[in-house]
Order: C-alpha cells, then sequence, then structure tokens
C-alpha cells in the first residue's frame, strides 16, 4: 500500500484505527474510512491514477462485511394515513392551476402530478422533520396536509395546454396511492 506510506500511515496505522473502529458498526466504519480517503485523494493534485478510485478501492480492503453481519429488513406499511384537507378541481381548472402556480413560483421545468386509477392528484405533506410528524410516522400514521385533485379517467404521459406541459406519474403501482385514489374517486363531486 504505497499510498499509506505516502502520508506517514502505516499498516498498523490502519490497523490500530480498525481496533477502535469495532464499536461502530460495519457500515459506519466504512463511511469514515472512506471519507478520510477521499479527503487525503483530494489533497493530493499530482497522482499517476485517479486517486480516489484507488485510495477507496485499497481502504475498501478493510472492510469486507461478514455475511453473519447482514442486517434483518423488515417491511413496515404504514396503518393509516390522515389527510386534513381535500380539494377537488375540475381537470382543465387543476391543469391551470398547477400550471399557474409553478410559473409564478418561478419554475422553468415542467410540473409533476400523480395519475392514479382515473385521478390526478398532488400531495402536500407536512414538515417531514418536525418531531410530531416523525413521531406518528414511527407509529405508522402519515399526516397530509391536503391533497387536490381532479379526475381523469385515462393515463397520458403529458397533458399541453395553452399555458404549457403538465407531466402525469403513474403512481398505480403505490399501494397507498390506489386506495386514496379509490377513496376520492367515490367522494367526487365531479363524477362522470
Amino acid at each position: 500500500m504505497p499510498w499509506l506510506r505516502a502520508f506517514g500511515l502505516s499498516l498498523q496505522d490502519i490497523l490500530k484505527w480498525h481496533e477502535l473502529s469495532r464499536d461502530l458498526d460495519a457500515f459506519s466504519a466504512l463511511w469514515i474510512l472512506r471519507t478520510c480517503c477521499v479527503s487525503i485523494a483530494q489533497a493530493i493534485t499530482p497522482f499517476p491514477t485517479h486517486p480516489t478510485k484507488l485510495l477507496i478501492s485499497e481502504a475498501m480492503s478493510f472492510c469486507v462485511m461478514s455475511e453473519k453481519a447482514t442486517p434483518e429488513i423488515t417491511i413496515e406499511p404504514y396503518k393509516k394515513i390522515v389527510i386534513h384537507e381535500v380539494i377537488e378541481y375540475q381537470f382543465s381548472d387543476y391543469v391551470e392551476l398547477v400550471l399557474t402556480g409553478t410559473r409564478a413560483a418561478g419554475g422553468t421545468t415542467i410540473p409533476l402530478v400523480h395519475w392514479c386509477n382515473g385521478i390526478v392528484f398532488q400531495v402536500v405533506p407536512f414538515n417531514p422533520n418536525g418531531d410530531a410528524v416523525i413521531e406518528q410516522q414511527l407509529e405508522g400514521i402519515v399526516h397530509y396536509s391536503s391533497v387536490s385533485f381532479a379526475l381523469k379517467e385515462k393515463f397520458e404521459p403529458e397533458v399541453r395546454s395553452p399555458l404549457g406541459t403538465l407531466r402525469l406519474i403513474n403512481a398505480s403501482a403505490n399501494p397507498n396511492f390506489v386506495a386514496l385514489a379509490d377513496l376520492l374517486r367515490r367522494h367526487s363531486k365531479y363524477k362522470p
């Protein structure tokens, strides 16, 4: 490991670091070592090969995870979704509202809305970093500040209007959005 000697590091220094890192989980230890290596690599200017790749590849050999360290992975779907406000529009009004709102906010990109089972919608969540929101999510409850929607039977990737283009994202694979779309359809005041 010639790069270690170039920085006054020896194999013993790395092994000492390895001893100190035993209290960390493997991912944290690898991340710390990777960060150190990238910092060293960025400090070097004349290096014959790409320094970051070389340093990281040599560092990775120190942090080989054993098969016993494989974590248990659990999927826990939300138990409840709470919507605090539901706003329904005619489809043409909804397209105009989204495009005008994007333009007023200085947006230069094409806005996106979800489509699922004949409903186009946008979800406005509460601040996801708020303590109360995080606590509720850990209990399996999601709070949406509002959901705005309109009926649109047929999916199209894009809807064009004189104001611009609106892109639709097919969210039919998300079971939460399927349940939401079904609920919104049942409560629609503009049913076909």
